[in-house]
């Protein structure tokens, strides 16, 4: 799992540091010489789609997500294990269903080329089921954790 979070870590990364490079590069040509690049803001907001899906299934792996810690921290461990099991797996269901959902949407809608770019907007839905597919894997592997590991809120202190 560790791997696969390095590897998303490392996407996203690319990601921000080319979205930083295209946001200074835009402005510069459109201020200083009134030129543009067709199709830049369109790439910012597809890089901007992507980091937001990948980063939030980075967050289910270190258990990021929002919470309400000021409760759970008050509760025995016995307790916030079970809160935790089924928080991921309201949370994992709830992914499944996206995933459904998403690619009944991309089946019918991806086709349809992007204003700019003219890509087919499939490749940018695509990341919804992917996100979708990663933050699953991450539940399960958060609830086998909270049934037969430590208290990684523990370990973290």
């Amino acid at each position: 799992m560790h791997t696969i979070t390095w590897l998303l870590d490392g996407v996203i990364t690319l990601l921000f540091a080319s979205m930083v490079l295209l946001i200074i590069l835009l402005v510069f040509l459109r201020y200083i010489s009134g030129a543009t690049i067709t199709g830049g803001y369109e790439l910012l907001r597809f890089s901007f789609i992507y980091t937001t899906f990948l980063g939030a299934a980075i967050l289910l792996d270190r258990r990021e997500h929002i919470g309400m810690e000021i409760i759970i921290k008050h509760i025995p461990e016995v307790g916030r294990k079970l809160i935790d099991i089924i928080n991921h797996l309201l949370i994992l269901a709830f992914h499944i269903y996206m995933i459904i959902l998403s690619v009944q949407w991309i089946s019918v809608t991806g086709g349809i080329p992007s204003p700019e770019l003219k890509l087919p907007m499939k490749f940018v839905q695509i990341i919804l089921p992917i996100g979708c597919i990663l933050a699953s894997i991450y539940s399960i592997n958060n609830i086998i954790e909270d049934v037969v590991g430590p208290d990684r809120r523990d370990a973290a202190k």
